[in-house]
Order: structure tokens, then sequence, then C-alpha cells
């Protein structure tokens, strides 16, 4: 590597979704749903069969919509180019939309039936069933990077030699352990590697990464926000490097407590090899349905671009 890695933390929205067919919790609520009277365009790579079959999930998709609604799910897909000569490596953002119900058993299905439409073939159908709204296992977290200790000036670049301040949210009690993942290694961000997942309070703002000291020595008694144990020590990420360093932050995130990773310590943080660290998330997602891991990409300034 060109530079060392010291610490380092990023800010983001992480959202999260479930797709439609997975296995999720469930609430005992049933509705009817109704996709109402549609026309699709027949697939030009399906026969009849295939294409009415298709016909009929489209128009079952649409019924779940109409009444559950859609969220987006965000993926980041890493991706590398080759350039005249010079590799990019870099995030890509990827986002899916999902409907929020599941199909329970249909009513009555009105078609499919194939009619031709300005020289092109194309069905028409209207079905409708009872369903259920999902209720998600997953939830909506909220890790923001800053510039004050009170969290409450978020910033977008990251710039070596740059102190890390992140504030955090979860709006469910839960537990957590933070990572950062950069060209096949990953970095345990908390103090101790050793210590399981540290207790979150659901709709409590945190203040990662700020010591306790410093609120006295910054005259901010009194107005301290609360931090997380394990994360309440000074960051630093350093790229001595002539070009900017894509990275991902990864937040390991469950209501039950977990056991971290086994990683290598040396000075400055513990490591451990990205192979390892999917086996350890492998097996913690097998134990759990509550155990979730959310990626986001980062980048890391390079810090003879500031010179």
């Amino acid at each position: 590597m060109s530079h060392r890695f010291h610490r380092i933390c990023f800010g983001v929205f992480l959202t999260v979704g479930l797709l439609l067919g997975a296995a999720p919790r469930m609430s005992a609520q049933t509705r009817t749903v109704d996709s109402g009277e549609l026309s699709f365009a027949s697939p030009v790579d399906m026969d009849f069969e295939e294409a009415k079959a298709w016909v009929l999930k489209q128009a079952r998709i649409r019924a779940l919509a109409n009444e559950f609604g859609t969220r987006v799910r965000s993926e980041s897909v890493y991706s590398v180019s080759d350039a005249n000569g010079e590799v990019d490596d870099a995030f890509t953002e990827l986002s899916v939309s999902q409907v929020k119900g599941e199909w329970i058993r249909t009513l009555e299905e009105i078609g499919p039936e194939p009619f031709v439409k300005d020289g092109g073939f194309w069905w028409t159908v209207r079905v409708r069933g009872q369903a259920r709204p999902i209720k998600e296992s997953r939830v909506e977290l909220e890790l923001t990077l800053v510039e004050d200790m009170e969290a409450r000036v978020s910033v977008e670049a990251l710039h070596a030699e740059e102190r890390i301040r992140c504030g955090f949210i979860s709006p469910v009690d839960g537990y957590l352990l933070l990572f950062y993942l950069e060209k096949g290694t990953v970095y345990a961000l908390a103090e101790d590697p050793k210590d399981w997942s540290v207790p979150v309070e659901g709709q409590t703002a945190y203040s990662l990464f700020t010591a306790g000291h410093e609120w006295r020595e910054a005259g901010l008694e009194g107005r301290e926000v609360p931090t997380l144990r394990g994360y309440d020590h000074s960051l630093k990420a350093t790229n001595d490097g002539d070009v900017d360093v894509s990275g991902m932050l990864i937040v390991a995130f469950s209501t039950e407590r977990f056991s971290p990773p086994i990683a290598e310590g040396d000075k400055d943080i513990s490591t451990l090899r990205e192979d390892d660290f999917e086996r350890w998330v492998k097996r913690k997602s097998g134990a759990s349905d509550a155990f979730q891991l959310e990626r986001q990409p980062v980048r890391i300034r390079a810090k003879k671009k500031m010179e």
C-alpha cells in the first residue's frame, strides 16, 4: 500500500431493503390488492407461455406496489477500469426499486389476453389477490462524517492527515461494529478489536471518535453528545501516495449482541484478510436474521495533492 492506514471513518445515510420473494419476517395483516387493468408489450425473447407467466408476475408486482408502495435499495459495486494504461478502481452506487408486500393467494385473474398494437404483440391483464406487508428485519442507519464534536456540521471530503469525527443514529436498540475495507484488507475500527459489538440505544444521537477530555478542553462541558464505548478515541487516515484511494466503510449491526472476527493487531490498528472477513459475515448471517451488513464507498484524498 502506498499509504499507511491508521484509522478512518466516513459519513453516509444507509438505506436498506428486502427483495421480493425472500424470507423476511411478516405481519399477520392481510389485505386485498388489485393491479387494475394493465397492458404490457410482449418480451421478444420469450415464447407464448413464458410471456404469459411474465405478464402475470408483473401484474402481481403492480398490485403489491399499489397497496404497499416501493422503496429504493442502494448497493455498492466495485469496478476496475483501464484507460490509457492507467488503472482506476472505484465503487459505483446502484439503486433498485422493490415492493414492500408479499403475495399470499390469487382471487381473480382477467387474462392475460394477447392483442396487436402498432404492429407489436401486447397483453392485457388484471389480477386481484390477498397479500400482506413485509415487516423488514433490517433497519435504516444514519452515519455522518462531521467536523465538530457535537456532530452537527456534516462534511463531504475526507483529506489525508485530517481528524475524523462521526455522528451516528439508529432507529432501534441494537449492537454495532465498524470496519474499513481497502485492497483486500479489512481494518477493525474499534479501540479493542477483541471486544464484542457495542450497545446502541435507538433514537439516540452519538458522537463517535471524540474523547471525553476533549469536551473540557474545548469549553463544551454540559453540551456533551453521548459516545459509544470502543469508539471514543482519536482516528486519523493517511494517504502519502500521488492518487486518491478508494475504500469501503462497513457497518455490522444487529438487534442481538455478536462477537467480532479474529483480527491481527499492530501499534496502529488490527486487520484481517477480506476473505476471512466474508467468512465471518456468512457465519453471522446464517446464525441470525437480525444481523445486517452495509457497505459504503469512501475516498481518501492523496496528501501530495494538497501540498
